[in-house]
């Protein structure tokens, strides 16, 4: 089973990868493109260009979008932020925590590993609001711990 949640992962980043390529191939063939539109705004170099950077930025746009939704997907995302608002946990600000990422646990057959992106909000506290309420969040802690200084990461089950 550890086997197949890294190819699980690297299926995910392979599809990064080929929307990747397929942008580079895009921008490359542009100019075969542009002819398929017939305008005469598009005679002048300032418009190409113009023309050029809208494509451009709407590729890099498209990219980072499709990386974060490859690294933490929005319905855990929302599942784990109503989570956090249901049992009050929060900093000394107010602020709730967030769910940063989502990765296979490659330790367990089943495991899944989630980073969490609080300020100032010690690991104890997240273990006694968390681990008491993890049915909610339809999981099963096994361990929090922290790596870095301020995001602790969560080993689950499902």
């Amino acid at each position: 089973m550890r086997n197949n949640n890294l190819d699980l992962r690297r299926l995910k980043w392979l599809i990064a990868v080929l929307y990747a390529v397929t942008g580079l191939v895009i921008w490359h063939e542009r100019d075969t493109l542009y002819q398929h539109i017939s305008n005469p705004f598009l005679e002048s170099d300032w418009a190409i260009w113009f023309l050029d950077a809208v494509l451009l930025i709407l590729m890099a746009a498209l990219f980072v979008f499709l990386v974060q939704l490859l690294r933490c997907p929005p319905f855990d995302q929302y599942r784990f932020q109503k989570f956090f608002r249901q049992i009050g946990l929060h900093n000394h600000l107010g602020e709730y925590p967030s769910l940063l990422s989502k990765r296979p646990d490659l330790q367990r057959a089943h495991g899944v590993i989630y980073k969490i992106g609080n300020i100032g909000m010690p690991v104890e506290t997240l273990d006694s609001k968390i681990c008491p309420n993890d049915r909610s969040l339809r999981i099963k802690v096994n361990r929090i711990w922290k790596k870095s200084k301020d995001n602790p990461d969560i080993r689950c089950s499902h």
